[in-house]
């Protein structure tokens, strides 16, 4: 089986190898950058993309897609949070009013977008138009509403903080149970 994964680095490599391992899944891996033209010429049998961005396109492409067609990480217990603000303790320690700005800026352009998507598009498409990007007003919604979706937790709220759970989760995923410094790697130092 040939599998297409973009993006990867070294750690993405050991995960992927770990799930193909834990499934007894025999994988040849083909790295790449982005979009959908290997999953659509046959080139692989199986694409890593994202929910926002490549699935929608196949689609778009007229692919029937059902649900014999996906496999989720987040079923297989690979739900891993992804998208973050992330800065050094040296950094947060000498600028702690500019981070707390800069997360309180984003936080409301998140909930302005959700409660005004069509402006929210216009937005998007003016910069669309202005830097000549190849895309449409279409995937851009469907784009925006599945990151809309991804931001909500399991009681539908946007909670804008990676939680204890979320954490834990990509500890134990991303590091191998015999790396000695794994016990030492704590929420309230990561989460502030």
């Amino acid at each position: 089986m040939i599998f297409a994964c973009r993006l990867m680095n070294h750690l993405t490599q050991e995960l992927l190898d770990r799930i193909a391992n834990k499934y007894q899944i025999e994988v040849e891996w083909i790295r790449f950058n982005s979009g959908i033209n290997l999953f659509l010429s046959k080139a692989v049998d199986i694409c890593m993309m994202g929910s926002y961005n490549e699935f929608p396109q196949l689609a778009e492409c007229g692919m029937q897609i059902d649900s014999t067609h996906i496999m989720r990480f987040a079923d297989y217990g690979y739900n891993l949070p992804e998208d973050g603000l992330y800065v050094t303790e040296e950094f947060y320690q000498k600028h702690p009013e500019t981070i707390q700005k800069l997360v309180r800026a984003c936080i409301r352009g998140w909930n302005w977008a959700n409660e005004h998507p069509e402006e929210t598009l216009d937005i998007v498409m003016e910069q669309v138009h202005h830097y000549n990007i190849g895309t449409n007003r279409y995937h851009q919604r469907k784009m925006l509403e599945e990151i809309l979706r991804l931001q909500t937790d399991k009681t539908g709220q946007r909670p804008y903080r990676l939680s204890r759970e979320g954490f834990d989760l990509a500890i134990d995923i991303l590091l191998p149970p015999d790396i000695p410094k794994k016990k030492s790697i704590r929420y309230e130092d990561f989460v502030k």
